[in-house]
């Protein structure tokens, strides 16, 4: 084509060269980049969420084992000293082995339960967490208003 034909097309109105159809694919082009900003953020935040919920089963489980741990302690702590009190003398090594054993337990049970609760704090606190300011969220009605969160238990 030469380049009077295409200065013709230009300044006639050609379809490509049209000032709304381009603006109709700039909307387009965006409204799709907005939809895919939106689907990886929402991907991502999943991801974190992921992250919290199987660290929190992890540490649940640990700490049902490690009561289940102490359980058994205390009934042989009990067994021994109850059970058969001329052994008493004899097995007083092994009353302040399981002693000590039974305070790290439950030294690591408390830090277990701590650490639970900062998973269920950042898990509930990052469910309502919104990038949009406080004062366009209220004109907007977004979801991250009206969103009721479950706790993790």
């Amino acid at each position: 084509m030469s380049v009077a034909t295409t200065v013709n097309i230009i300044l006639d109105g050609g379809k490509k060269y049209n000032k709304g159809k381009r603006s109709v694919e700039r909307r387009k082009r965006n409204r799709r980049r907005r939809k895919n900003k939106t689907a990886k953020r929402r991907r991502l935040r999943q991801g974190r969420q992921d992250d919290i919920k199987t660290e929190y089963d992890t540490i649940h489980g640990l700490l049902l084992s490690l009561q289940h741990q102490l359980h058994v302690l205390d009934s042989t702590r009990r067994n021994l000293s109850i059970g058969n009190p001329e052994l008493v003398p004899e097995s007083t090594g092994l009353l302040t082995t399981i002693a000590n054993q039974y305070t790290s337990t439950e030294g690591t049970c408390r830090a277990l339960v701590g650490r639970k609760e900062h998973l269920q704090n950042d898990h509930l606190k990052q469910q309502g967490n919104s990038t949009m300011k406080p004062q366009k969220k209220r004109r907007h009605g977004s979801n991250d208003l009206d969103r009721t969160t479950l706790p993790l238990v």
